[in-house]
């Protein structure tokens, strides 16, 4: 998408194999750490009680 939208200033378009590549590497990370943040809402909101095994 980022490729895309700097196609408009002139800069060239990634081709679709580089554009899943890039999304793959820079995805996955990312949606591990939204995970991580939403179950810790998640257990934020329901109390000390919602997983007493962990140590957090």
């Amino acid at each position: 998408m980022l490729s895309l939208l700097a196609s408009w200033t002139g800069l060239p378009v990634l081709p679709p194999a580089r554009a899943m590549a890039a999304a793959a590497v820079l995805g996955m990370p990312v949606a591990y750490a939204a995970g991580r943040w939403i179950r810790g809402l998640m257990d934020k909101a329901q109390g000390p009680e919602s997983r007493p095994d962990d140590n957090h």
